[in-house]
């Protein structure tokens, strides 16, 4: 008899656990998943330009040497260089409001490393020693030296110029062979510059920021590579370099 109600007893005893362990209520925005959590309202409102002219507004003038993109903690911002004068300024700028998240400075000691030339001259410069399609352009530091590295193109031929941006002078000058058969139809030459390039890609993501661009060849075809970021897709594009027209596309999530 005893048996029977200790039996008894732990019988309703698992019943009454089970019940109250399958009451519990469920949170339906319960998730393992960390990526659900993300604020998907911090999409990028600020685009290349404006972030340029933010950084260049806080350092007083200069120019823009290095440019980047990024998501930290699925939060969007530039990383962006500026040298004005002898000293060199590194931001990080939120891509949602443009506030500056990090600052930093660096002086260069010597007074004679200072930008007079601008890109105008530049392509003025390269112009009168080829005839082509300047095809990139990037202010860099090169042994302590301020210099312009020159992308040009034509049907045949794949030039690179060092231009120091001091005294305007040739630094360095490279010519590279990029079509061997004359007569082939990929010696056509090169119509779309950098500037067009991301025109088209914007053209297709309007409200996007560009975050990389560069360029390859394909078969002796030039062709850009242009990345597009709008809110949290990320567009790539294959544009080319002969008729601007889309080779190839794709888009992912940056959350990924």
């Amino acid at each position: 008899m005893r048996k029977t109600a200790l039996y008894s007893m732990l019988l309703t005893g698992f019943v009454l656990f089970g019940c109250s362990a399958n009451n519990q209520p469920v949170n339906p925005t319960t998730n393992s998943n960390p990526n659900t959590n993300i604020n998907t309202t911090n999409q990028a409102k600020i685009d290349e330009q404006q972030a340029k002219e933010i950084a260049l507004k806080e350092a007083g003038g200069g120019q823009v040497t290095e440019f980047s993109y990024d998501m930290d903690d699925y939060t969007p911002n530039y990383d962006i260089t500026v040298l004005n004068g002898t000293t060199e300024y590194e931001y990080e700028i939120s891509a949602v409001d443009g506030s500056i998240l990090k600052r930093s400075l660096e002086n260069h000691p010597t007074g004679t490393n200072t930008v007079t030339i601008d890109e105008a001259k530049v392509k003025e410069i390269v112009n009168n020693q080829v005839k082509g399609t300047i095809v990139s352009i990037k202010l860099d530091h090169d042994d302590a030296r301020l210099v312009y590295d020159v992308t040009v193109v034509d049907e045949t031929y794949k030039y690179d110029f060092e231009i120091s941006a001091v005294d305007g002078s040739i630094v360095s000058q490279d010519k590279e062979l990029i079509n061997q058969v004359s007569n082939s139809t990929n010696t056509q030459g090169v119509t779309i510059d950098e500037a067009k390039a991301r025109e088209i890609a914007l053209s297709q993501v309007p409200n996007g920021t560009i975050i990389e661009i560069s360029f390859d060849y394909e078969m002796g075809v030039l062709v850009y590579d242009v990345t597009v970021v709008e809110g949290t897709t990320e567009y790539d594009f294959e544009i080319s370099g002969v008729d601007g027209s889309i080779i190839s596309r794709s888009m992912d999530s940056t959350l990924d």
